[in-house]
């Protein structure tokens, strides 16, 4: 059953979007295998509860040691999702809102409490304990450079507002964004 489940979730993913390059020397045929791997890996870590990571995602080769730690870095996070929109696979960036969503909750305890005023301050790195469960409390930035990039929510709205673009999805503009 198990299996005849993932033959169906693949055999209606890939008609979805599809790409063909070819050239004589072999790197457009290089290029399209590195799409095709790049969405297979996309789709493999996008159907859980946790976001895809940067840092190796699902596909740890030494045990769970990663070089950035267990949290979400948003300039390295955003970046997975940019190709879903126009290779018409939004569906794959629904972890990314999803982190971010689960996340409102801190921000907002940011914005009054961290920066004292009545917003959302959503920090260039999210601990994994909040990217798993709604957490109730304030997100504390691991500081240095990092600590008062001010960009984050925003860049999070331009994603919310592609997504859109490409959908046409009112409710999502409205409920999420």
């Amino acid at each position: 059953k198990l299996l005849a489940e993932r033959q169906a979730f693949w055999h209606e993913f890939w008609p979805k979007s599809f790409l063909h390059i070819t050239s004589p020397r072999g790197e457009g045929d290089f290029l399209e295998n590195l799409w095709h791997l790049f969405f297979y890996d996309l789709a493999s870590m996008s159907r859980g509860t946790l976001c895809p990571k940067l840092n190796g995602g699902n596909w740890m080769v030494e045990k769970d040691s990663r070089w950035w730690g267990g949290g979400y870095w948003h300039q390295n996070t955003r970046e997975i999702f940019w190709p879903a929109y126009a290779a018409n696979r939004v569906e794959l960036t629904q972890p990314f809102f999803d982190l971010y969503g689960r996340a409102a909750a801190c921000a907002r305890e940011n914005g009054r409490v961290g920066l004292g005023v009545d917003g959302y301050y959503i920090p260039e790195w999210i601990p994994i304990h909040v990217a798993a469960a709604k957490a109730r409390r304030q997100i504390k930035p691991p500081g240095g450079y990092t600590a008062f990039i001010f960009t984050v929510g925003l860049e999070v709205s331009l994603q919310a507002w592609w997504r859109y673009e490409f959908t046409g999805d009112e409710r999502f503009l409205r409920e999420y964004a």
